[in-house]
């Protein structure tokens, strides 16, 4: 059995059997402001500039909804816009399979499911999204989508940070991807081991 493990849980799955080795380490927020003009400030000068100015920009976008911790999206247009997503990180587009509507729907009616979006307003049609998770200490982003214009994904970055602070939640991890770009947002990367373990 394999599973995904933080440093700190290496040492309570011990035995003879147990193989471990380091993978791409996890990112992670934590919350540690009390509103966004302080989480601006935490920011270097030059990134402040730029993020601060990207959230006016967009919150002000007259062509655009902003939507957080919304618990549904359309699942076909968030089907193509994870497909589109994932086509342009990859070497081999033509080969990318598209998570099916199912899968949205699904979420659609999961608890602890939630999207941080970017609708156009006169079709209504999601233009990004970032799905959101809860988990024990705070949330997981997984899936993301996004038609590639406006820097709408580093938006959806801090409309999840403003929600973070906003409720409490402690953190939010971002995953593996991207690290450096992340780190620029304020998160931290976290060891993580594959480990196989015997039944």
């Amino acid at each position: 059995m394999h599973l995904d493990a933080g440093t700190s849980e290496l040492p309570h799955l011990g035995g003879p059997l147990r193989w471990a080795r380091a993978t791409a380490p996890n990112t992670v927020l934590h919350n540690r402001w009390e509103s966004m003009d302080a989480y601006f400030a935490d920011l270097p000068r030059s990134r402040r500039r730029r993020l601060s100015a990207l959230h006016r920009r967009v919150g002000g976008d007259p062509e655009l909804v902003v939507e957080s911790a919304v618990p549904v999206i359309d699942p076909v247009h968030a089907s193509r816009l994870d497909q589109l997503t994932r086509m342009k990180h990859t070497g081999r587009p033509s080969r990318v399979v598209p998570l099916l509507p199912a899968y949205f729907e699904r979420l659609n009616h999961s608890p602890g499911a939630s999207y941080f979006a970017h609708r156009d307003r006169s079709s209504g049609r999601p233009v990004s999204f970032d799905l959101v998770l809860d988990a024990p200490g705070g949330w997981l982003t997984t899936v993301t989508g996004s038609d590639g214009g406006r820097d709408l994904y580093l938006d959806l970055y801090l409309r999840e940070i403003d929600r973070l602070i906003a409720t409490g939640v402690p953190a939010v991890e971002l995953g593996p991807g991207m690290r450096r770009l992340k780190e620029s947002f304020g998160a931290t990367a976290v060891p993580r081991h594959a480990v196989a373990v015997p039944f």
